[in-house]
């Protein structure tokens, strides 16, 4: 999720949980722990949320919620947790968050969001200010986190973070976040990697957010685990076409065509993947035309 001493974005429409997942992020790094998984997240460091849209009280009621999820407590973080509440401009408090990064041993800090802390000097669109953002963040020499929205008119199918394209090229990596309800109690996120300059472009992560709240609706417990998008309704879009039609065959033998129309995938595109998917040895092209995705074993064991 995030490259060291670089910039990275986490972006989606608003309450879809980019800000909770980050909070995740954090306290795995704080904590050594995968709070999220699949994730490595190293040696235990400060970590430090900058915060211009909420407030501590919520910030900590997340935190909570989220070591309850994982059978924690604050004894069980090893290393310090900061939170930092401004108004105006970024920029502004250069000297301060550096101050706080020094005292506190911070390696990974988090913004939610970019916009609100763009000021009212700079309008997000500007490319001033993503030049900004990206400027001070850099000064730091630590990882961090910029949270911000999906630019509602983007010519994108899949969506662009909100502002200035800048702040989508100055990032190192990029992720959208996007999310399926399950129920009153679990969501399904789609956490899609759209940029990567030094890892190339990752499988979309599926991860399943389940939560139980007190009497006022405030979360007391939050626990994130695998998920699969093909088995949900609109986030299975989110996979790659390759991902949809290996699926799809899994367990049972389909034409191109069958594929097609299951999948609501023009023909030509189906073909190509499947094309593809062969020379991999992800299918076997049957004498009568139709396709079927190999055992995943055969897959795991086959020699590079």
């Amino acid at each position: 999720f995030v490259q060291d001493k670089s910039a990275s974005l986490v972006f989606g429409t608003g309450g879809e949980g980019k800000s909770t997942l980050v909070v995740a992020m954090l306290l795995s790094k704080a904590s050594g722990r995968a709070f999220l998984p699949n994730i490595d997240p190293g040696a235990p460091a400060g970590v430090l949320f900058c915060d211009w849209e909420d407030s501590e009280a919520q910030f900590y009621q997340t935190c909570s919620a989220l070591l309850n999820g994982m059978g924690m407590t604050w004894d069980d973080v090893l290393m310090p947790v900061v939170y930092r509440h401004f108004a105006g401009s970024l920029g502004d408090y250069t000297d301060v968050i550096s101050d706080e990064i020094a005292r506190h041993n911070i390696e990974v800090l988090a913004i939610d969001s970019l916009v609100a802390s763009s000021g009212s000097e700079h309008s997000p669109n500007d490319a001033e200010a993503a030049r900004v953002w990206h400027q001070v963040v850099s000064s730091f020499g630590i990882a961090s986190i910029g949270i911000t929205h999906i630019a509602k008119n983007s010519a994108n199918k899949d969506g662009t973070p909100f502002g200035s394209v800048y702040y989508f090229n100055l990032a190192r990596a990029i992720w959208q976040v996007s999310r399926e309800v399950e129920s009153e109690q679990s969501s399904v996120l789609a956490v899609a990697h759209r940029k990567g300059n030094n890892t190339g472009i990752m499988k979309t992560m599926g991860l399943r957010a389940e939560f139980e709240s007190d009497e006022f609706d405030r979360a007391t417990k939050i626990t994130y685990s695998e998920a699969d998008l093909n088995t949900t309704e609109v986030l299975a879009t989110k996979l790659s076409v390759t991902d949809r039609i290996l699926y799809a065959i899994k367990d049972i033998a389909m034409e191109p065509k069958e594929i097609a129309e299951e999948l609501d995938i023009p023909s030509n595109t189906v073909r190509q993947a499947l094309l593809r998917a062969k020379e991999r040895k992800l299918v076997d092209h049957l004498p009568n035309g139709q396709y079927k995705a190999r055992p995943s074993e055969d897959v795991t064991n086959q020699s590079p």
